[in-house]
Order: C-alpha cells, then structure tokens, then sequence
C-alpha cells in the first residue's frame, strides 16, 4: 500500500502537479467541516410581527418586510384577517342594490316611516336578485268532451255497392227517399250496431231479431256479420258491419256526414213502415150479459136449508 503512495506522488513530482493534489486532500478535509458549523449555528433573528388595526382590517408586519420592499425575500409579509363566511364583495353589492330597489319601489309605509334598509319600517327584508321572488301556482284546466258511436258499414241495394265510414244514429239506407234501414246506435258499450227495419221486409242473417226473426223490428248486427233483406216485391238489401268507433262529437250538426246518398238516389220515393212495436199492450176481454146476471144473481140469493 505505502508502494502505491510512493509511486503516485513521485509521478505527480515529475509532472509537477502536486499542488492540485494537496489542494484538493485540504478541500475535500474543510468542506465538511464548514458544513458542519454552519449546521451549529443558531438561525437569524425571529421575525417580531407588528400588528396595526384598521377597523375590520389587521395589517401583520413582519420583520423581513424592508426587504421585501426592496425586491428581495418572499412578498406574503403582509395579508389581510377575514371571514370565510362572508360572501363575496360583488355578491353583496347585487344584494344591497336589491333591496334598496324594493324599498324604494314599495313607498313609505301608512304609519309614515321610511321603508328603506335598516330605516325601522317593518318590512322584511326583499331576498337576493339570485332567487325566486313571485312563485305562479300551476293552473289546472278542466276540459269535458263527448263521444258517440259511429258505425262503418258496406250496404248493397241489389247489385249496387257501397261503403260507408261514420254511419251516425237516424242515418237512413239506403237513402232518405227510399229508406228500408234506420240506425239507432249502438247497443250497451258499442258491442252490437242497432238498425231499424222496415217492417215489409224479411231479414235472415247472423244478425239477431227482436222481438223474433219473424217479426223483425229491430236487428242486431256486430262488427263482421251481414244480415240480408227481401221485400215483398223481391228487392234485395244486405248490410254488413265492418267496424264501430267512437268519435269525437261534432258541435255542429252541419259537420257531420250523412249516408243519405249509399247508393244513389234513382231510386223510387217510398215511404218507411213501421214495424208494430210492443209499447202499450191493449187486452180486451168479452162476457155476455145474460152470463153476467146469472152469477151476479147467485152472489146475492140467500141459502135456504130445510127438511
């Protein structure tokens, strides 16, 4: 080891640096050791603060503000003591031109007294621009509208074919000249459309009859059957019942469709028979009067017994 030494500083000898060599064995000695006293050293002066109050407003003044002012050391040396609870200045600026609006808009009160804030008038103070002041109750409107029943037929008057949308009650088929079909409505919830029939005419179909098929006043006829009518005098009918809807009303009676031309008016004017309907029934009873003393006779005769 001590060879190693030896050969090191007689190569730095013959190249004549040796003094770097010495100054940097003393550098790397006194760094340290500098380090280490400047650790030891107790800190500057603590800063005294200064207090000043202004009002609300308390200025703290540290020791290091001359430095600061003069461009070196931190720049917080002074701030300012306040309420987080208190709303932002242009906040309260909004709200205080608020409120002087409102009082100034609501006049002086009756007792004479100055209505503006803080004046001891008795008003409540207006809220804030930011929330709601006039709250409009919903308004609920009521409307009522009526229905009826309607019925989509597709009527034939011999070879004649017509379909017919919105059939609406007393309408007549297959026309108001030659009327053989009147409709009536329909029947409980718009199950049944219900026609009156001509009273010449013969009906048979999957319609029902009241008060029988023989003597057919009024038919029944549901969405999807046909019934078929003959007179006496051989012409044919058939109506079938496609679809009942119920509608909206129409206010004026001038809006509603008719089915007065189903099938053309060529036809003769004939006059609608109606049927014998069973509304006041009339029973008539005969007795002869010979028949009516004998036994008004035998009511008043006394009974005579005797031996």
């Amino acid at each position: 080891m001590s060879d190693l030494f030896n050969n090191v500083w007689q190569d730095l000898r013959e190249r004549r640096l040796w003094p770097i060599a010495l100054g940097l064995v003393i550098a790397i000695v006194a760094i340290p050791v500098a380090l280490t006293k400047s650790a030891a050293q107790p800190s500057a002066s603590t800063p005294v603060a200064d207090t000043a109050d202004d009002g609300n407003r308390v200025t703290v003044k540290l020791d290091g503000a001359d430095a600061a002012s003069s461009g070196a050391g931190s720049a917080l040396g002074e701030f300012t003591e306040g309420d987080p609870f208190t709303p932002p200045s242009e906040i309260a600026k909004r709200a205080g031109a608020g409120a002087t609006a409102s009082a100034s808009l609501a006049g002086p009160s009756d007792g004479g007294e100055s209505t503006a804030p803080g004046g001891g008038g008795g008003l409540s103070p207006s809220p804030s621009p930011d929330s709601p002041t006039d709250v409009v109750p919903p308004v609920t409107r009521t409307e009522t509208s009526q229905y009826e029943y309607v019925a989509d037929v597709t009527f034939w008057a011999g070879d004649k074919r017509r379909e017919i949308r919105g059939l609406r009650k007393l309408d007549m088929l297959p026309n108001q000249t030659a009327p053989v079909l009147i409709f009536m409505g329909t029947a409980g919830d718009g199950g049944n459309a219900v026609f009156l029939v001509d009273s010449t005419l013969k009906a048979a179909g999957e319609g029902r009859c009241i008060p029988s098929r023989s003597n057919c006043a009024y038919v029944h006829v549901g969405p999807g059957s046909e019934e078929e009518f003959t007179t006496e005098q051989g012409d044919s009918y058939r109506l079938r019942v496609d679809e009942i809807r119920r509608v909206k009303l129409k206010a004026s009676a001038s809006d509603r469709p008719s089915a007065h031309t189903a099938v053309g008016d060529d036809t003769a004017i004939r006059r609608f028979q109606l049927p014998s309907l069973a509304d006041i029934v009339a029973v008539t009873s005969t007795e002869t009067a010979a028949a009516a003393k004998t036994q008004s006779d035998r009511a008043s005769s006394p009974t005579v017994g005797g031996r």
